[in-house]
């Protein structure tokens, strides 16, 4: 909301880059800290061990 454009964001998983707009079908997960995020192909393949609060590095 301040005039500046929106970043691209990275899958924290297959590292993939997609827009700001697309963003909003990513998967947000707070991990130790730090924010992460995932592409819908990482989000649904790894639906479950999202889902059961699993660290990323478990699967």
């Amino acid at each position: 909301m301040n005039g500046e454009p929106a970043a691209a964001v990275a899958c924290a998983r297959c590292s993939i880059v997609g827009e700001p707009q697309a963003a909003l079908l990513w998967t947000c997960s707070r991990e130790q800290g730090t924010t992460r995020y995932y592409c819908p192909a990482c989000s649904r393949e790894h639906a479950r061990d999202i889902e059961a609060g699993l660290p990323a590095e478990y699967w």
